[in-house]
């Protein structure tokens, strides 16, 4: 079974999705979940069929995840975009200084933020790394798409100062 990818959504999130419930179900939801009554505990109380309770909650957990599963998901620290500065040297030549993780959530804006440092055809780049304490493939995969397009452009590049960590995952994804 392939491992669940969705981002968590937020207490908050959950909470709101319940404020928009009927009062019935967010009452059959606080017997359920917050008293930790059974079905037929709820049924006795309510007054109604057991079969009654287990369809409206049923019909209320699938809202409440359809709900979950529509919501956006909410902002991650590390997801935000990468540190990049860079200085253009009195040759031309641009340095470039990348600090953050670096995975898939900021990866293409990694790329899209070096590729246009490359836009003047410098006559060379240099990438300091020693801000990137970790990247995942995706990231190594953006460095290894701007070192593609600085070497068609004829634009000396050189990686400097790169973290143990990430120097493992570039060298397992061959940008090494």
């Amino acid at each position: 079974m392939p491992a669940d990818t969705r981002t968590p959504v937020t207490a908050a999130q959950v909470s709101a999705l319940v404020r928009r419930l009927p009062a019935q179900e967010r009452r059959l939801l606080a017997l359920r979940c917050r008293a930790d009554l059974t079905e037929a505990e709820i049924a006795g109380r309510l007054h109604v069929p057991p079969a009654y309770v287990s369809r409206a909650l049923a019909r209320t957990f699938g809202s409440l995840r359809r709900g979950v599963l529509a919501a956006p998901a909410p902002a991650r620290p590390d997801a935000a975009r990468p540190g990049i500065t860079s200085r253009v040297l009195r040759s031309g030549e641009v340095r470039v200084r990348v600090t953050g993780e670096i995975d898939r959530d900021n990866a293409p804006e990694l790329r899209h933020r070096l590729l246009d440092a490359l836009g003047g055809n410098p006559p060379a780049m240099t990438l300091d790394l020693a801000g990137v304490p970790l990247l995942d493939a995706a990231g190594a995969r953006a460095l290894r798409d701007v070192l593609a397009a600085a070497r068609t452009r004829g634009v000396r590049i050189s990686v400097a100062r790169v973290q143990p960590a990430a120097r493992t995952v570039l060298d397992v994804c061959g940008v090494g």
